[in-house]
């Protein structure tokens, strides 16, 4: 079929004017989105998301929950007794966890009886199975000579919990929810500190921390070598490279509102971890990811997420 002239003609100039109409659109959305204001309709969106997508599996991923029965049994002390931490681990190695993140304070000192209980715990007794133990670190903000903001990491009652150890701060968006996170800070004297998650993460694909924190202070991208999840089989998989920057800005992906993670009380890992305690080979803390961390009222341990 021929068309006249004047019609092709017609035709061309509506299909110009919409490609430079959607040009200025694109180019407008991208600049609006730049400056930042659509970052609260960015972050409802996300919610949405997660609140279409209910709660996944997280298999690999188990809680140990200091609760408020642990808490009140403890006499409400904090810092949380070193000698219960060190029986934590000692019940979570016993049970064949792959790995131990601890989100719990451990900068100040207590007795020194029971802070050395803890640090032997973490090393674990010869013949002991091998568990990498990774702690949380909180960080300081120091302005620097060009303006920009370097953050350090706090000192931790014994520099050798400060091996394995990561940041847990999260930045709140502005609506006072928290859904992202930066693998890494910038450091005062150079190079970067990695948040807890990356450390376990880095830990489980490699055992030489030397090497991870190596890697850290090398030029951008960094690329560090961490295992990957066989969703078929339930299982840990090869490890893949994994490269990231320090302006990159991270979303968490939330498996789901609270109890979708696999929750044990502390004080029934406390128990396996006495010496007379026989652990089953079938437990559902074997081959996992065990992260411990505080939910009792008083830790003020709870934020808004989607």
């Amino acid at each position: 079929m021929r068309f006249p002239l004047p019609t092709l003609r017609a035709r061309h100039r509506r299909f110009l004017l919409g490609l430079v109409l959607g040009f200025l659109a694109s180019a407008a959305v991208a600049t609006v989105t730049s400056l930042g204001y659509f970052s609260g309709y960015q972050g409802k969106a996300l919610d949405l998301y997660f609140w279409i997508q209910g709660r996944a599996r997280a298999p690999e991923i188990v809680l140990v929950a200091i609760d408020d029965t642990a808490f009140e049994r403890l006499n409400e002390l904090q810092p949380i007794p070193r000698d219960y931490l060190a029986g934590l681990i000692r019940g979570l190695r016993k049970s064949g966890a792959r790995l131990i993140a601890m989100d719990v304070d451990l900068r100040r000192s207590t007795t020194p009886a029971e802070d050395n209980a803890l640090i032997v715990a973490i090393r674990g007794a010869p013949g002991d199975r091998a568990v990498p133990v990774v702690v949380a670190r909180t960080l300081s903000a120091e302005p620097a000579a060009d303006g920009e903001i370097r953050f350090r990491p706090r000192p931790l009652y014994d520099p050798a919990l400060e091996v394995d150890s990561g940041f847990v701060e999260v930045p709140k968006d502005d609506d006072g929810f928290f859904r992202r996170i930066p693998l890494i800070v910038p450091l005062p004297e150079g190079g970067f500190f990695p948040s807890l998650a990356l450390v376990a993460l880095a830990r489980l694909g490699q055992p030489d921390t030397a090497g991870i924190m190596r890697t850290l202070t090398g030029a951008e991208p960094i690329v560090l070598s961490v295992p990957s999840w066989d969703e078929a089989r339930g299982r840990l998989a090869g490890n893949v490279p994994l490269r990231f920057s320090a302006e990159d800005d991270w979303k968490i992906n939330f498996v789901g509102p609270a109890g979708s993670f696999l929750t044990i009380a502390s004080d029934a890992v406390y128990q396996l971890g006495l010496p007379d305690q026989e652990v089953a080979p079938d437990n559902p803390l074997r081959d996992r990811i065990v992260l411990v961390g505080a939910t009792f009222a008083e830790s003020r341990d709870a934020f808004p997420t989607p």
